[in-house]
């Protein structure tokens, strides 16, 4: 099997006019993250479309299923209310983890900083079409909420991007491991034994707040794209 190592830098930064540092946690931010990823742009569609909606549990009635509403709830409240909660949601530009930010579940770091040392990529249990992308990021100043994306161009033409959320981080060292597609590009011989034929590209960004937002703030340090092919492997 190849392992082929990448070293990269991208940093993009995202930086907050009305946050310096919130209060959320890891999992609060990352459980907010998938929340707002899912329903932020129902979310806004219906502040849109009829305003601020009473209060928070008012506004939350919309979404389709108990669970969403009581998540949507809950973060509306440790907001400071409805209008702190639809404000978010309106300056975010659909940037979860921004939105996150000004809800005060995400941590933001004005200053912070990441180079990415090495990615490594590998296949993911000798499954065809499937690979490990592992990444190290050191950073001497921390970093805020934000996300790795992975573009990837697959064996089948087909565009991928991959958006991983990552929560703030001190100084030092940090390693990421991200599962990855490549589509199916292989040729087989008699003994089961196939190789992929196809080389493909891979863009690794790391960001502050949402890779590709557009805020005013945002601003790209640097990106680069290389190539890797996945070798041989045994089919199941």
């Amino acid at each position: 099997m190849k392992v082929v190592y990448i070293t990269i830098t991208c940093v993009i930064i995202c930086q907050s006019a009305s946050v310096s540092k919130s209060e959320g946690s890891p999992s609060t931010c990352i459980s907010c993250y998938y929340f707002a990823d899912k329903n932020l742009g129902q979310i806004l569609n219906v502040i849109m479309n009829t305003g601020i909606v009473g209060d928070c549990s008012g506004l939350c009635s919309y979404l389709p299923s108990k669970k969403q509403q009581a998540a949507c709830n809950n973060y509306c409240q440790q907001s400071a209310g409805i209008s702190n909660f639809v404000k978010a949601a309106t300056q975010c530009d659909l940037d979860s983890v921004y939105f996150c930010e000004l809800i005060n579940q995400c941590d933001f770091i004005p200053n912070g900083d990441a180079t990415i040392k090495t990615a490594q990529v590998s296949r993911t249990n000798q499954v065809k079409d499937k690979a490990s992308l592992s990444v190290t990021i050191d950073t001497t100043r921390g970093t805020g909420a934000g996300e790795i994306l992975v573009e990837l161009q697959t064996a089948d033409k087909i565009p991928t991007g991959i958006h991983f959320p990552v929560t703030s981080t001190s100084p030092g060292e940090h390693h990421y491991t991200i599962p990855i597609d490549t589509g199916v590009n292989s040729t087989c011989n008699q003994r089961n034994i196939c190789t992929h034929s196809t080389t493909y590209t891979i863009t690794i960004s790391v960001c502050s707040c949402a890779c590709g937002s557009h805020h005013d703030r945002s601003q790209v340090y640097d990106m680069k794209k290389h190539s890797f092919t996945l070798g041989e492997y045994d089919r199941l």
